[in-house]
């Protein structure tokens, strides 16, 4: 997974999360995907947010408005409710990884509510 954007530090985490996330949890590969995709995103939107590269220290110190400014983006750029939430999904996972690892708590990734999803009604049985 590249990361232009990630100190060694940080991308060696994420290449730990990754392989956690794949043997331990054993998530499907598509899963894994997604969240390495959410993830360099979101690494890439606070390269250009906070104008440097994201180390692990910068990302322990994380503020609730640096993740809302990223899921706001996202939502304009038509991204639907259900991806803003696997996205946050996938964000607290590494998050909570790095807490367990001894890397640094994220509180900013808890603080942030899942977005509303629209429900559908029902379809009726032909």
């Amino acid at each position: 997974m590249e990361l232009e954007c990630a100190d060694d530090g940080l991308a060696l985490e994420i290449t730990h999360w990754l392989a956690h996330l794949r043997s331990e949890r054993r998530l499907s590969p598509k899963t894994l995907e997604a969240y390495a995709r959410d993830l360099r995103q979101f690494l890439s939107f606070l390269c250009e947010h906070w104008g440097a590269r994201v180390t692990l220290s910068k990302f322990a110190a994380l503020e609730a408005s640096d993740v809302r400014a990223f899921m706001a983006m996202r939502r304009t750029s038509d991204i639907g409710g259900r991806s803003l939430m696997r996205a946050l999904a996938g964000l607290r996972s590494f998050g909570r990884f790095l807490e367990r690892e001894g890397r640094g708590k994220v509180g900013a990734l808890s603080a942030i509510r899942a977005p509303k999803v629209g429900k559908s009604l029902p379809k009726p049985v032909p």
